[in-house]
């Protein structure tokens, strides 16, 4: 988007927001713990659970190629990365804290104010803001690219076939 342009100083900084567990709470859960790498950044668990221990409604969503799509959430609520990095934080099943006492946390930090400021060109600690760090969180999300090499990214491409139950699926 125009008003948030991808950067390298971004990027890197939404990467380390992404796994901080500074986000929640009691400081135990990142957005990675329900997003892994190796889960194709979702955790594989038919319902995700929150910091205290509480199982939400639903598993949480790949990440993998979030950055072409425009409804995110299972029930499509956000219709940006940005809107949709803002709401974990605050939701009482899943990170459970606010977004006051996080952007207080990043005030407070020894690194975070470099690192904003060299992402967003801001003069102090005291400009941090929530928006900001979820433009961070959005521009890391935006480069979580899947390699093309699925099966069905396989299929797609006319290099295989599907068994008749995946085509089942398909539909």
């Amino acid at each position: 988007p125009a008003d948030n342009p991808m950067t390298l100083e971004g990027v890197q900084l939404g990467r380390r927001l992404f796994y901080d567990p500074i986000l929640s709470g009691d400081s135990t859960m990142s957005c990675s713990s329900c997003h892994l790498p190796q889960g194709s950044f979702t955790d594989n668990k038919a319902v995700s659970t929150g910091i205290d221990g509480i199982a939400g409604r639903r598993s949480s969503m790949s990440l993998l190629n979030v950055a072409y799509v425009n409804r995110l959430f299972w029930d499509g609520r956000a219709q940006s990365l940005e809107a949709q990095a803002l709401l974990p934080v605050e939701d009482p099943i899943e990170l459970h804290t606010t977004w006051p006492t996080v952007v207080g946390r990043f005030k407070n930090h020894p690194e975070y104010p470099e690192l904003f400021r060299k992402a967003f060109g801001i003069s102090d600690c005291e400009k941090i803001t929530k928006e900001l760090a979820a433009k961070a969180i959005a521009q890391f999300e935006r480069i979580l690219i899947s390699s093309g090499t699925s099966k069905y990214d396989l299929f797609l491409k006319g290099e295989i076939d599907l068994e008749d139950e995946e085509l089942q699926g398909k539909l």
